[in-house]
């Protein structure tokens, strides 16, 4: 059963504000860590998992699915550099079928496996 809203400090300094269960993160909540990630979406068992964003400190930010804390399946990945992945991770790695999109617009579909493009593929 959820209960309301509640603000839980995390060991590595990170606070959570959101829905609980059981005393940690359960459905929806946001999450900051003291370098300036934010996670904001959905939580199973105090991690995320399911739908949400994570921005990172320098600027880039995941939109995706998450699987115990990992990004998982598909989402979009978006580099402070205007380099942007669209398509399946795997424990935060690319991983699977996407498309890498460089910040002129020129696109490359692949295969990823570990992070790394193994196989492009035509349009």
């Amino acid at each position: 059963m959820f209960k309301s809203k509640k603000t839980l400090p995390g060991d590595d300094g990170s606070t959570y504000y959101g829905h609980t269960k059981d005393g940690k993160a359960h459905g929806k909540g946001k999450m900051n860590w003291p370098d300036g990630m934010r996670h904001k979406g959905e939580y199973r068992d105090g991690l995320p998992n399911g739908q949400g964003t994570l921005f990172y400190p320098d600027g880039a930010k995941y939109v995706g699915n998450f699987k115990d804390g990992y990004s998982h399946g598909q989402g979009t990945m978006e580099w402070n550099n205007g380099l942007k992945y669209i398509g399946n991770w795997e424990k935060s790695l690319q991983n699977g079928i996407g498309v890498s999109v460089s910040p002129d617009g020129r696109k490359i579909p692949g295969e990823w496996k570990d992070g790394k493009l193994i196989k492009t593929l035509a349009l």
